[in-house]
């Protein structure tokens, strides 16, 4: 993932993708966040890793 937002920020196409963990006291049942940024379309994702696709 790293080499690819790297590669993204570099070419300023592309994506950039984050992951974050979550305590289960914070947020139970869910255990992490994805944050996206779409490069190309100016705009960012956040959604919980249950939700990936």
């Amino acid at each position: 993932m790293r080499f690819d937002n790297v590669l993204a920020a570099l070419l300023e196409t592309g994506q950039l993708t984050s992951r974050y963990y979550l305590h289960h006291h914070i947020c139970h049942p869910e255990t992490g966040v994805i944050i996206t940024t779409h490069l190309d379309e100016h705009t960012t994702t956040i959604r919980f890793t249950s939700e990936q696709l």
